[in-house]
């Protein structure tokens, strides 16, 4: 089982991610983030270097990826990361245009997943519930969306 989690900055994708690891007996993939060489470029001139920026994270997790998710499930054991491909594509509609954002939607259109609308402000409890009772219909990937 191969569960991602998706939301806004700050709202709790880690945490839920850490809370279901024991859980669930599986591994974690944490989006690596000071890796990222034009993240300060990007915050002092977000039109220059948008771009850059979010073409290294797109690549940094598709790497991330490409090493890590098949050998984790071949292996039997269920996995939870703490982002989603999807949100490479808001990214580029907020901070892209002409070619770049274009660019960008084309490289992240093929993107299967199963969304489970949650709110920011849950109770761990009942959201283990749901998640778990999600989880035992999905057979794939599991996409946790945070609000």
């Amino acid at each position: 089982m191969y569960v991602a989690i998706e939301g806004v900055i700050g709202v709790g994708k880690t945490t839920l991610a850490r809370l279901l690891q024991p859980a669930f007996n599986a591994e974690i993939l944490l989006e690596v983030f000071e890796e990222n060489p034009f993240l300060s470029d990007f915050y002092n001139d977000r039109e220059r270097y948008a771009f850059q920026t979010q073409i290294f994270f797109l690549l940094s997790r598709y790497h991330q990826q490409r090493r890590t998710v098949h050998e984790i499930l071949a292996s039997g054991k269920n996995l939870f990361a703490d982002y989603t491909f999807a949100k490479d594509a808001l990214f580029a509609q907020i901070n892209l245009k002409g070619d770049e954002l274009d660019m960008l939607t084309l490289l992240c259109s093929a993107s299967p997943c199963v969304i489970v609308p949650t709110s920011g402000k849950w109770n761990a409890r009942t959201l283990m519930h749901s998640i778990t009772r999600t989880i035992t219909s999905s057979r794939s990937l599991l996409t946790i969306r945070l609000f």
